[in-house]
């Protein structure tokens, strides 16, 4: 089972001794999926709530609003973990840095997939 940080944030930053590009590469490193619930105001959208938008598209996880159903957040991540698959493929690149990913269907173009946005590659670390 992958590990799991359901984070309820207004995702502004106020304190982080690390930057979020470190924040995201710790849990891709680690496979933890992060779903996140912005606590800030819907009427009112901040960077914030685009942070915590991208946090979560980066490592598979979801986004969700203060005024979704909070059962309806824990339906979904344990769904998401009953369905979900590692895939694993050789790399098309060795080159370093960040790497886009998208999964798409190739027979049922009805599918929709979760995961995250992409990798990052440093040829030092392997």
């Amino acid at each position: 089972m992958r590990p799991v940080l359901i984070l309820f944030s207004d995702g502004i930053d106020t304190i982080s001794l690390h930057s979020s590009v470190d924040a995201i590469q710790a849990a891709t490193d680690g496979g933890v999926l992060i779903y996140t619930v912005d606590i800030g105001s819907p009427r009112s959208p901040t960077a914030g709530s685009a942070f915590l938008r991208q946090i979560s598209e980066a490592t598979g996880g979801r986004y969700f609003s203060r005024q979704d159903n909070p059962a309806s957040l824990v339906s979904v991540v344990l769904e998401d973990l009953r369905s979900s698959y590692v895939v694993t493929y050789d790399l098309p690149s060795h080159q370093a840095g960040f790497h886009a990913l998208r999964l798409l269907p190739t027979r049922n173009l009805n599918l929709t997939f979760h995961s995250r946005s992409g990798y990052y590659y440093d040829p030092m670390l392997r």
